[in-house]
């Protein structure tokens, strides 16, 4: 079966300016959140959810598109954090390069 163009999204410029404006907006509110408390809900929230499943012959009333909703918020929220790490990461890199870049244009300044 054949596939079509019209799926796959190609780089643009003037797109990805847009997405990085937007990613930078949010990379604020992000890094105010409490990395370590949203790990704990998300491992906590997964628990639930697995020892929902587990008591599900006991409960009648339970459905397990339940479980598999918090599985999915579980999931959101680990990813939200491991973004957050990565954002740490990028903002570490990013300093250690201005720093890198003082240090370079400080020697350079000598020999001027």
């Amino acid at each position: 079966m054949a596939t079509s163009d019209t799926n796959i999204i190609k780089p643009d410029v003037e797109k990805s300016q847009q997405q990085a404006v937007l990613m930078s907006m949010m990379s604020p509110y992000l890094l105010m959140l409490d990395r370590n408390y949203l790990e704990m809900a998300a491992k906590e929230i997964m628990n639930r959810a697995r020892n929902y499943n587990s008591m599900a012959a006991l409960m009648p009333n339970w459905r397990p598109e339940k479980s598999e909703l918090m599985v999915a918020q579980a999931r959101a929220i680990q990813a939200l954090v491991n973004y957050i790490d990565s954002l740490k990461e990028v903002d570490a890199a990013k300093q250690a390069l201005g720093k890198a870049d003082d240090v370079r244009d400080e020697i350079m300044a000598m020999f001027t």
